[in-house]
């Protein structure tokens, strides 16, 4: 049986411990490190290939938010903290979960299940190879099948946490296990550009920019602050 490595990142020692004993009870999982010191975490988490971060948010000199960033494309990551105002960055860093100390086993035994899960699709490719971006048509996994959408049709790519939400001319939503990072890296750059952290959205359709709003159509896709200079640089070339 296939199992995901792990990491365990917290300076808390009695924490680090607790969460070792748990991921030892966890079939699916393979501890390969635990660090206190996030500085070296990060090091070996930039070299190596870990499925699955546990992540303490509070740390001195670096802390878990900083280390998301960096990571967030190569491992799923799972917050562990004792603090309850970092829940929304957690999420918005698109942490498959967030986890407030004291964990209780039942509590981090769903979100390692809702991890697992996630690394189980993957290995089957929600999106189906690289390939098929040199092409003018994609393959998606949604309900059960393999999907075929041509990009023609696509008019927005919606992130929905570890889902995507692909809206097409036809108006019906497909919805398939896929993040945003990977639909940003493998699309065809001419054909979409990401206006939100949400939304990916394609260039062909757009029909109007007002402010900070995108139109496609009568679609009306928020810009977000940080994506909208790259926006209109790419409508004046």
């Amino acid at each position: 049986m296939q199992k995901f490595s792990c990491v365990i990142v917290d300076d808390e020692p009695i924490a680090a411990k607790y969460l070792a004993l748990f991921v030892d009870k966890i079939e699916d999982l393979n501890l390969v490190k635990t660090f206190s010191n996030p500085v070296e975490a990060l090091d070996y988490l930039e070299k190596e290939q870990i499925d699955l971060v546990f992540l303490d948010i509070q740390m001195p000199r670096l802390s878990g938010i900083e280390i998301a960033k960096k990571i967030s494309q190569k491992s799923l990551f799972i917050f562990t903290t004792a603090y309850t105002e970092y829940a929304v960055e957690g999420f918005d860093l698109e942490a498959t979960d967030y986890l407030l100390k004291p964990i209780s086993y039942d509590r981090f035994f769903k979100a390692s299940k809702k991890a697992i899960d996630i690394l189980k699709l993957k290995i089957n490719a929600s999106v189906v190879g690289k390939e098929d971006f040199k092409k003018d048509f994609m393959f998606v996994k949604a309900n059960f099948k393999l999907v075929k959408i041509n990009y023609a049709d696509i008019l927005v790519f919606e992130g929905c946490r570890e889902y995507i939400k692909i809206i097409t001319k036809e108006g019906k939503p497909i919805i398939t296990l896929e993040s945003m990072k990977n639909i940003e890296t493998l699309m065809p750059k001419s054909d979409f550009i990401r206006v939100h952290k949400s939304f990916i959205v394609s260039t062909r359709s757009i029909t109007a920019v007002s402010g900070n709003t995108v139109e496609l159509g009568t679609l009306e896709i928020p810009i977000g602050g940080i994506y909208k200079e790259a926006l209109m640089d790419f409508l004046k070339t």
